[in-house]
């Protein structure tokens, strides 16, 4: 969990935000604080800058997108298939993995990493996780995703080295899910 720290220590802040995301996706289905309300914001804020591109979809509030784009200088993407970090204000902006970036055998780390602003953390289709970083295997739920979804997901996992990197974020809180984790719907 984040220490509580002073705004003016930008710097420290986005390290240790940094070190959660890593965190996240060292152990993919933990849910992990970031110690704000805003966590999709505080992981684009500490991750951006003007050597990538980011992708919002619809639902994004427009002075988010403008803040982080003055803060980060990050280019703003019109086509998700293109950018390097892709904004889903709302799970159901979620409308296929396979239209965002999935790099290649040759450069996998060309590939997107999806940002999902989910309503809760335990109110969605559950899935057990297991792969790199899961000791046998580990059962999630977040808010608004569905057996579809999880399926989509399921899909892309198979094509590792290639496809996305998917953090889903609940106010203050991330949870990674690494493009080599394998998904199984509970039904």
């Amino acid at each position: 969990m984040l220490m509580s720290i002073d705004s003016t220590d930008v710097a420290l802040k986005h390290q240790l935000v940094f070190r959660e995301v890593l965190n996240a996706f060292a152990e993919p289905g933990l849910w992990r604080s970031l110690g704000s309300t805003a966590a999709a914001v505080e992981v684009l804020d500490a991750l951006l800058d003007n050597d990538v591109s980011l992708w919002c979809s619809g639902s994004t509030d427009p002075a988010t997108i403008e803040q982080l784009r003055f803060r980060t200088g990050v280019k703003l993407s019109s086509e998700c298939q293109n950018a390097s970090f892709v904004l889903l204000s709302n799970v159901g902006d979620l409308l296929t993995v396979s239209g965002f970036a999935q790099g290649t055998s040759e450069e996998p780390e060309a590939s997107a990493t999806v940002l999902i602003v989910v309503a809760d953390q335990h109110s969605g289709t559950p899935a057990t996780l297991s792969g790199p970083g899961i000791a046998i295997q580990r059962f999630c739920s977040p808010g608004g995703v569905t057996a579809a979804m999880w399926k989509m997901f399921q899909k892309h996992a198979g094509m590792y080295p290639t496809g996305v990197d998917v953090l889903f974020c609940c106010e203050g809180q991330i949870m990674g899910m690494p493009r080599s984790t394998r998904i199984v719907v509970v039904s």
